[in-house]
């Protein structure tokens, strides 16, 4: 945000926010007074992980509120037993009544290569006890006449109702929106025949 303050100030920006709200960052309070007066808004801020997604959230006032329509908070000692009301804690333990949780989807580089994995491994279902079907796809990531490279995807589906637990996938393009459909498809709990009948869009660039 500080960047964008300053491209703001050289007159390579220009934008009008109604409000600023930051999250994944420390807010100080010479960042927050910067930004209050380079954009002429509110800057608040709000507290959140992975895990629970927006714990808490800044009012005006300049006080954090609790999410407690979704989140709840319990403060406990290094045994992870609660502790009396006005103690400090070691730590607090979260349970989160709207967020599913998350699929450690990802993708990363190696040498020309990209590879992307979403929900979970052979190893992780095994684990899980789950009995799955291991399902391979071998095309181009697009039309070979249009220079089309081989892209490999690796997909698990439980035996038993078909739905989709995992994939993996690797190639030189298109990695990413495999994968990323994929962990849609295992969100709203898709069967391996539903991915046969997907209507994506075709690559002609």
């Amino acid at each position: 945000m500080e960047i964008l303050a300053e491209e703001q100030k050289a007159g390579r920006l220009n934008i009008q926010p109604v409000a600023i709200l930051l999250g994944g960052e420390k807010l100080y309070p010479n960042v927050r007074a910067e930004l209050e007066s380079v954009f002429q808004v509110s800057v608040l801020d709000l507290y959140g992980s992975t895990e629970a997604a927006a714990m808490t959230f800044e009012c005006e006032e300049g006080q954090l509120h609790v999410n407690t329509d979704w989140i709840i908070f319990e403060p406990v000692d290094e045994h992870y037993q609660p502790v009396p009301l006005g103690e400090q804690s070691h730590s607090v333990l979260i349970t989160n009544l709207e967020h599913r949780g998350v699929l450690g989807t990802g993708i990363f580089r190696i040498f020309d290569l990209h590879v992307g994995q979403t929900g979970l491994t052979e190893k992780e279902a095994e684990k899980e006890g789950y009995e799955f079907e291991v399902l391979y796809n071998l095309k181009p990531d697009h039309a070979e006449y249009l220079g089309g490279q081989e892209l490999t995807i690796k997909a698990l589906a439980d035996r038993e109702t078909g739905r989709v637990l995992g994939a993996q996938a690797i190639g030189k393009g298109g990695v990413e929106k495999r994968i990323d459909v994929i962990a849609t498809a295992i969100t709203f709990g898709a069967v391996a025949e539903d991915l046969f009948h997907l209507d994506l869009a075709t690559k002609y660039l």
